[in-house]
This record gives C-alpha cells, sequence and structure tokens, in this order.
C-alpha cells in the first residue's frame, strides 16, 4: 500500500514537471509588461479632486503611467483650491502629449492618507499602481509669483530627479513643467542632436534658425514637418529629407538638403518688337544668385506685365533651366503675338457728361491714323488709373459729391483692346451757406469770406475747399498761430445744397520742451507775428507765442 502511494506520488511529480516544461509559467499569467509596447514605460498621477479611475487592465497601448502625490502648498490663502488647481492642470497637460496615462488619484486614496509624501511613499504607490513613475513636489505662492520644487521619482530604481519652474500665472508655471517632466520621463524622445549634410553654400545657423526641433526638446513629428516645410520656405533647396534614429541618448534628426544651383547666366530669348535690354530692365534674377524658382515665376509675370504695357496682350512668356557644370542657367522664352490697340473706350452710367466729353480730359486714347506718331490706341494700366483719378476729381469739382468711378474692365479679341469705364455720378450739389467757426482772429470774419474761393462758385468745387484752407491756415499763421488746424465740413443738403463750414482751430498749445534761445524780432507793441515775413529766416522748427517786445523760440526735435 505505501509503496503504492509512493509510486503515484511519483507519478503525479512527474506529470506536473512535464506541464512545467511544455507550458512555463509566464506563458500562463500575464503581467503588465507583457500588454506594454516594447520599450513603453508606465506612470501614474494622484490629483486630489477625482478623476476617473483607468484601471491598468484597461490602460490605452503604449501609454506610460504615472502617479502625482497632492502637492504641499505654501500659501497666505487659497491653498486647498491651489492644490487642487496644480493637479488636475498638471493630468490634463500631461496627457495631453499623447504618452501618459493618469492614475486616479482614488486609486491610492488609502495609500496615502496621513503619510508624507516622501520617496518611499512614492515608490509604494508607484508598485501597487503599476507605474513607472511617481511625480511629488510642493506649490509656493509670494505675492503674484508662483514657484515648484517637483521631483520625478522612477518606482524601480527610486532615483529622484528634481525639477524647479516659476511663473506669475499658474497655467504658464503648469506648461514648464509638463515639458520638463515630459522630458525626465520620455528620455528616448528627447532629441540628442540635430545633423545637417548636403548644405555646401549655406551656413548651418542658416538653417537652425529656422527649426523649431532643437537639442533637449521632446521630439514631435508635428514639428519636424513644419521643420521640413520652413527649409523649403527658405527658397535655397530643391529637396529636403529628415530621418529619426533612435540612441541610448534619444533622437537624433538628421536633415539631408540638396541645394539650388547658382545662376551662371540670364537670358531672354523671341523678342523681335521690344528691345532686349528693355526686357532684362524687368528681370530681377541675376548671375552668380542661388536659384529661386519663386523669383523665377515672378520675373515672368514682369514681363508679362512690361508686355501688357507695351500692347502685347496676348505675348506669353515662360522659362526653362539649362543645366551646365557650375550651376544652371536661366532662360526666358517670349512668343510675342501681334500689338493690340485701343480700339474703344465706352462709359457707362455718365448722363452730366458724353464719353467724348470724359474721353478728351484722359490720356489714354482710341487708335487713331497717326498712332504712330500720337501713340494714340496703346494701352498702359498704370496710365488708365491715373485718367480714372482725373475723372474723379473732375466730377468733384463740379458739384458731383458722391461720385463713384469703377475700375476700368478690359477686354480684348485677337486684333483689338476695348475699355469700359462704369460711373455712378449721383446728385450734383451747389453751394449753399459758407461760413467760418472756431478761434478768434485780429481779422474780421468778413473779409476771410471775401477771400474765400467756395463763395464764388456755383457748384461744389474740391479744388476751391483746397485752397480755402491754404488761404485760411495763412491768416492764421499771420495773426500768430503757426499750427492753426483748418478742417472744412461739409454737409450735402436734400435741396441738392451743399453747407460748407471751416474750423480753423486756432488753439496754442504749448508743448514740454528744454529752452534753446531767444530770437529778438522787430514787432509792433501788442502787434501779430506775420510767419512768411518775420520767421521765415529761423525755419519751420520753432514753437512761438506773441510777445510784446521779444518772441521766445524753443527749438523742438522733429517738428514737436
Amino acid at each position: 500500500m505505501g509503496k503504492l502511494m509512493i509510486y503515484k506520488h511519483r507519478e503525479r511529480l512527474f506529470i506536473t514537471m512535464l506541464l512545467l516544461i511544455l507550458f512555463p509559467l509566464n506563458g500562463w499569467a500575464a503581467t503588465p509588461a507583457s500588454v506594454e509596447k516594447e520599450g513603453v514605460q508606465k506612470i501614474a498621477i494622484s490629483p486630489l479632486n477625482g478623476f476617473s479611475a483607468t484601471p491598468a487592465s484597461v490602460e490605452k497601448e503604449g501609454a506610460h503611467r504615472v502617479a502625482i502625490l497632492p502637492f504641499e502648498v505654501h500659501s497666505s490663502e487659497g491653498t486647498l483650491s491651489l492644490q487642487k488647481q496644480i493637479a488636475a492642470q498638471l493630468s490634463t497637460g500631461l496627457t495631453e502629449s499623447g504618452y501618459i496615462e493618469i492614475v486616479n488619484e482614488g486609486s491610492f486614496q488609502g495609500l496615502i492618507k496621513g503619510e508624507k509624501a516622501d520617496d518611499r511613499l512614492a515608490v509604494l504607490v508607484g508598485r501597487e499602481m503599476g507605474a513607472v513613475f511617481v511625480v511629488a513636489g510642493s506649490l509656493t505662492k509670494l505675492g503674484d509669483m508662483l514657484s515648484a520644487d517637483v521631483g520625478v521619482i522612477n518606482v524601480a530604481s527610486g532615483y529622484r530627479s528634481t525639477i524647479f519652474a516659476q511663473g506669475d500665472a499658474l497655467d504658464t508655471l503648469v506648461l514648464r513643467l509638463k515639458n520638463d517632466i515630459l522630458l525626465k520621463i520620455l528620455t528616448g524622445q528627447k532629441v540628442a542632436e540635430v545633423r545637417l549634410a548636403g548644405n555646401l553654400r549655406i551656413e548651418d545657423e542658416v538653417i537652425y534658425n529656422v527649426l523649431k526641433s532643437t537639442k533637449g526638446k521632446l521630439f514631435s513629428k508635428e514639428e519636424l514637418s513644419s521643420d521640413i516645410k520652413a527649409i523649403y520656405k527658405m527658397g535655397l533647396f530643391k529637396d529636403v529629407t529628415a530621418k529619426v534614429t533612435d540612441t541610448h541618448e534619444g533622437k537624433v534628426i538628421a536633415f539631408t538638403l540638396v541645394e539650388l544651383p547658382l545662376i551662371t547666366s540670364v537670358g531672354v530669348e523671341g523678342t523681335k518688337k521690344i528691345n532686349k535690354g528693355d526686357i532684362e530692365g524687368v528681370v530681377l534674377v541675376k548671375e552668380k544668385q542661388v536659384l529661386d524658382l519663386n523669383k523665377v515665376q515672378l520675373d515672368v509675370e514682369n514681363i508679362k506685365r512690361f508686355y501688357k504695357d507695351e500692347g502685347y496682350l496676348n505675348a506669353q512668356v515662360i522659362y526653362r533651366l539649362e543645366e551646365q557644370k557650375k550651376g544652371v542657367r536661366v532662360v526666358f522664352d517670349i512668343t510675342e503675338n501681334e500689338r493690340l490697340s485701343i480700339k474703344e473706350i465706352t462709359f457707362e452710367g455718365n448722363r452730366a457728361y458724353t464719353g467724348k466729353e470724359l474721353k478728351d480730359m484722359m490720356e489714354t486714347s482710341e487708335w487713331g491714323m497717326f498712332h504712330f506718331i500720337s501713340k494714340s490706341g496703346k494701352i498702359n494700366e498704370t496710365l488708365l488709373k491715373q485718367d480714372v483719378n482725373k475723372l474723379m476729381v473732375f466730377y468733384l469739382n463740379n458739384g458731383y459729391i458722391n461720385v463713384a468711378i469703377g475700375e476700368p474692365k478690359i477686354t480684348n479679341d485677337r486684333k483689338w483692346i476695348y475699355v469700359k469705364i462704369s460711373i455712378n455720378e449721383g446728385k450734383q450739389f451747389r453751394v449753399g451757406t459758407v461760413e467760418i467757426t472756431g478761434g478768434i482772429l485780429n481779422i474780421p470774419r468778413s473779409e476771410l469770406m471775401t477771400r474765400l474761393q467756395i463763395t464764388r462758385k456755383d457748384y461744389f468745387d474740391r479744388e476751391a475747399i483746397i485752397k480755402d484752407i491754404d488761404i485760411l491756415t495763412k491768416a492764421c499763421n499771420d495773426d500768430g498761430y503757426a499750427y492753426a488746424n483748418v478742417a472744412p465740413r461739409t454737409v450735402p443738403l436734400e435741396t441738392d445744397m451743399s453747407f460748407v463750414s471751416f474750423q480753423p482751430g486756432v488753439v496754442l498749445t504749448v508743448q514740454r520742451s528744454v529752452l534753446r534761445c531767444f530770437v529778438e524780432i522787430d514787432v509792433d507793441d501788442g502787434g501779430p507775428i506775420e510767419v512768411d515775413r518775420d520767421l521765415a529766416p529761423f525755419g519751420d522748427d520753432f514753437l512761438f507765442v506773441p510777445f510784446t517786445n521779444r518772441l521766445e523760440v524753443a527749438a523742438l526735435d522733429g517738428g514737436k
């Protein structure tokens, strides 16, 4: 019987050993490491106010679990509020990085109750929560300044990394803490080095200045993509690639660059009716410059614009690059086609004046038999815009206060150009009442009124108003006021009349300055100073007031 029991015991032992060989224990029991990505750590954060618990069994794949112990707060007021705010903001910031999973403080509340938040407690909480790092620290508020001393404790080794940050706002402080904490935890995600290759003529520093990815920062795919675009935007490279390599010190970013070649020469071909030198005068790319395709394309548009102003609206311009041993030759190929002339200039909306009357005021004209002498029919958009301004001034000087003239519409067929200008004349206003208000002068208002140009006009005249401003300004100057401000006010009335008011505003302001000199001027006792006569020898940069026997003059910088 005893032998039988020993035999059965040996049989069970043999079967057990066989099962262990065939099915090792780590094949059955899943540990946290077995469900993590290789090389990925876990971190747990424990803010005081409750966050939704995230059990280890449902943790986000690849995220690091971190625990944050409640901060010790030193402040004369709002201690609990600050403690909750920094925990909440830090937790949110770390989670948004995409690398961190937060362990809710409620999961380990029983472990920290009544305990001092030291490294021993941090390691204990980390082990119980399956976290790799625990964050603990203190927050101090003095006046408006906040500072934080934070430790990041490695649960496995017990090693503590220290971080200090300060700021005048909590969100600023938390942002700095978040970045530093991530760098301590994600050592493999830190940018260890940024390398450049292929830039033969462009200095490294010029390129580094446009990069966001720099040594010591947290690696970001978004920033790397932005860096590639920034290098392209410099207009100095035709190809940019980046390679990221993992090392024991972190990420090494290597940019491989292919520089754009130097321009060896610039050529213009296809010109028959336009002088080649004139075309070369509008081209911006020059020999020995680095090829910039944006500038080359801009020159294509410059040449087209030049031809358009000469009447060649159908001219075609393209560029080509000829590879050469030491660079590239840029060639602009031009197909001029026929020169077009203006067949017809028409107006739309003009009632007060005929098309012929308006065309006679313009430099731009229709094609005529003697065009080779008068250059009639030639289209020039710059000149055409000036013509529109002339028409606008003409209408304003003839009572049309609300006139509006649209941009000229230019169309063409294979032979001719057609220009159409739309006009909204509005009502024509006569001059109604004219008055002068504002400061008191020695000159009678009635005399000033006789000097005005606008009083002699039947219709509102903008040019007359401008002349009257000069007349009233000079009158104020001659009365001893150098910086009078004459502001006309025009009010259109329903009766097609306009009310014009001049406000000289002769207010003398003594500005803060240092007395520079005294100048003796012979004037009558109590009499005004005439600017043109008495002060011309002294220039314009003087502030002055009427005096009985002496003028006090203070030279001011910049005319102030």
